[in-house]
């Protein structure tokens, strides 16, 4: 590639790391999400499923004693980060595509989830 092509970073890969009173209930889990078309790839039942009682219930209550309502989590970032980061530490990484392995900090590439 071009040094001066540019990568359209439209996705962005999700790792999921359980709070510590929530690691027996809920998985360390990767998915992908892009907010524009607000799609989810990858193992994203139990996601889905958070979302959905979310958008049931109208409002997620945060840590900080306020609330975030809810009315479109695939599409809002801090709908979606409200909801997962009741259950979850949320780390983001954009990427270009879903299922695109991922280089750390470190130099070394992540596995690929399929």
């Amino acid at each position: 590639m071009k040094s001066n092509e540019t990568i359209s970073l439209s996705w962005i890969r999700i790792e999921l790391i359980p709070l510590p009173n929530m690691d027996e209930a809920y998985p360390q889990t990767v998915f992908w999400w892009n907010p524009e078309l607000g799609l989810l790839e990858g193992d994203v039942g139990l996601i889905k499923s958070l979302i959905n009682n979310a958008l049931s219930n109208g409002v997620v209550a945060t840590q900080s004693s306020g609330t975030v309502e809810i009315t479109n989590p695939y599409q809002k970032p801090t709908e979606l980060a409200a909801i997962l980061g009741q259950f979850y530490w949320v780390i983001p990484q954009p990427v270009s595509k879903p299922f695109e392995n991922i280089e750390n900090a470190e130099g070394m590439t992540s596995s690929t989830i399929q």
